[in-house]
């Protein structure tokens, strides 16, 4: 037994590999009555954080995104994505049969679920760690960025639990485990999640980067069945991914520097501004402490998220990448960080942990709410804009490429006539049904971007909710 309590493994000379499982030591045992009741608490409210009013507000620009392409009939759905997203197709693919029921609700419902499975596959692989444990489950499911994304129609609820279920089958095979099945259920969730997300590359290379420097057969099954997950993504979509990366544009995203990343990892626990230095310490010293209370844990973080880090980070040099969302699959790391300063701290001086646990709370989990109620805005303005339209009025919305929000808020089809130019201001073209043409067009643009129209205006612009403005100009008479 090695001196933090872990039980070392013998290993064949000749074949390199575990002669048996390894077991858990005898200080990991289950959790008391007490531990039990504070996890089912926090689940309780991380479930209820994540399904809580899941319907409201109205859908955001991106979940406006995945209901529009979600609706396309699956034939059309590959030609749309390499021409218009950057994203692979399976998230809009299982959204497809919920789309017809119009219901927000139903629409992010697969999130919400994928998220409560994922605190679920948390306590049972935190189960046998104390009040190490204990933490890492209150911490992970009342975790902003989890309740953000739990409650959105996007790929990364789904992301999050394929990482933990990736951590979990990592564990067992750095346990002793290497039995062909493990390998294969490896190989399945990396290609599932490259499949969702092109953050699963990273995710791929943290997968091989677990075997680190062993060059026994086991460890080179291992990392095959890493590569043959990322094959099935590039026979499936990797023709498209190369087209998407020639049309896609994320220039509003940023480039690598030191602040984007400190605000890439704070983004993973905490949705306030200007504590990210201080969270990114914290995470630090919460990896410090990860290596003294499990040395099992602190090898995956490291190469399951450390590794897909530094990736992104280099990456994100070049090309506009730098996200905390394109860490999903590795999202668990970062409050498992701050479970284990808060367990090292406790078991110093209870005054002491006492006092970790506060600032990590105040720092991360009291941002919980405002992940929960969570608005962006768009579906709000244009509910509003709605208000002034008459049937005959013509709408139309600058930038074209927010089309999507106009098909989730009004019904509207998209057509190719659909993109045009009224008056010197390009954009997407929406005629209120009900009546013959009115003469009046109604402009719909985020404030960010000013027009100047060539016609004159029939009513003063107003502003609306989310930083957007509805102007109205005259094109001429019924």
């Amino acid at each position: 037994m090695t001196l933090d309590g872990q039980v070392s493994v013998a290993r064949s000379p000749e074949r390199g590999r575990a002669e048996q499982p390894q077991r858990p030591s005898p200080g990991e045992r289950s959790w008391t009555t007490a531990q039990r009741v504070v996890v089912a608490v926090a689940a309780l409210l991380g479930v209820l954080a994540r399904w809580w009013g899941l319907g409201t507000p109205g859908l955001s620009f991106d979940e406006s995104f995945t209901a529009a392409y979600s609706a396309l009939p699956i034939g059309q759905l590959p030609a749309a994505l390499r021409a218009n997203d950057s994203h692979p197709p399976l998230d809009y693919l299982l959204r497809h049969p919920l789309v017809d029921l119009h219901s927000d609700l139903w629409l992010r419902a697969p999130s919400a679920m994928f998220s409560c499975l994922a605190i679920a596959a948390v306590v049972v692989w935190m189960r046998r760690r104390s009040w190490f444990g204990v933490a890492m489950v209150t911490l992970f499911a009342l975790n902003p960025f989890q309740v953000l994304y739990g409650r959105q129609a996007r790929m990364y609820a789904l992301m999050t639990l394929l990482g933990v279920i990736v951590a979990m089958v990592a564990e067992r095979w750095c346990r002793g485990d290497e039995r062909p099945r493990v390998v294969v259920t490896m190989g399945a969730l990396v290609a599932l999640a490259c499949l969702d997300h092109t953050g699963g590359l990273f995710l791929a290379a943290g997968v091989v980067a677990v075997a680190g420097l062993r060059t026994d057969r086991s460890a080179w099954w291992w990392r095959a069945g890493a590569v043959a997950g990322v094959a099935v993504w590039v026979v499936v979509w990797g023709g498209s991914f190369h087209q998407q990366v020639e049309v896609s544009s994320s220039s509003w995203v940023p480039l690598t520097s030191p602040g984007t990343l400190a605000s890439t990892i704070s983004g993973l626990l905490s949705m306030f501004q200007g504590a990210e230095w201080l969270l990114v310490v914290l995470v630090a010293l919460g990896a410090v402490a990860l290596w003294r209370v499990d040395r099992v844990a602190a090898r995956l973080w490291v190469a399951l998220f450390l590794v897909p880090l530094a990736l992104l980070a280099a990456a994100g040099v070049h090309f506009h990448v730098l996200l905390s969302r394109t860490l999903a699959a590795s999202a668990w790391a970062a409050p498992m960080a701050l479970a284990a300063l808060v367990a090292a701290a406790w078991s110093r001086r209870a005054v002491l942990g006492a006092a970790v646990a506060v600032l990590v709370v105040t720092l991360s989990v009291r941002s919980v709410p405002a992940a929960a109620s969570y608005d962006e805005g768009v579906a709000s303005a244009f509910g509003q804009a709605a208000k002034a339209f008459s049937p005959g009025d013509e709408v139309l919305v600058h930038p074209g490429w927010f089309w999507p929000v106009a098909w989730s808020s009004y019904g509207a089809e998209r057509t190719e006539a659909s993109f045009t130019e009224v008056g010197g201001v390009d954009g997407w073209l929406w005629t209120v049904p009900g009546a013959e043409a009115t003469g009046r067009v109604w402009v719909l643009r985020p404030a960010s971007y000013a027009v100047r129209p060539e016609l004159p205006a029939c009513a003063d612009e107003t502003a609306l909710a989310g930083g957007w403005r509805l102007g109205c100009l005259v094109t001429g008479g019924p």
